[in-house]
């Protein structure tokens, strides 16, 4: 009976840790524009690649995405794992913001990265996704 016990504590705590994101993006776009312009941004790049890995839908059937982006090219093997959704903000009235949220950062060459912005190169990793897939992606809508 404990063991049973034990394992369902182990279940339930494994599944419900979450980290919090270690950066956040607020675009001032749709979720289609996001996804088109990533999308495009991906394969006009060598290297880069995008698989969804689930859907969360939220109260109001809006719905969270789960990704990862990584780039495997000369020598490097890096893993991103992204959530993005639509923001569920009512003040936002247009309706057109949207977040993006860096969970995981990962440098598999190096042994490096990972869920809190304190791990090792994990500032760096972020500037290489900064630099290859979203600077200038579309204007910030933090401050409505």
């Amino acid at each position: 009976m404990i063991v049973v016990v034990g394992y369902m504590l182990y279940f339930v705590i494994g599944i419900s840790s979450t980290f919090p994101s270690i950066k956040e993006y607020h675009f001032a776009t749709s979720q289609a524009s996001f996804e088109e312009k990533l999308t495009a941004r991906i394969n006009a790049s060598n290297g880069w690649s995008l698989e969804n890995t689930d859907t969360v839908k939220g109260e109001k059937g809006d719905a969270c995405y789960w990704a990862s982006l990584t780039y495997q090219e000369n020598g490097q093997h890096l893993k991103y794992d992204i959530k993005y959704c639509a923001d569920g903000d009512d003040s936002n009235n247009d309706k057109k913001c949207f977040l993006l949220y860096i969970v995981g950062a990962f440098d598999y060459v190096n042994k490096s990265g990972g869920y809190k912005s304190s791990d090792k190169d994990v500032s760096e990793l972020l500037q290489v996704l900064d630099r290859a897939l979203l600077t200038d992606f579309a204007p910030d809508c933090s401050d409505r």
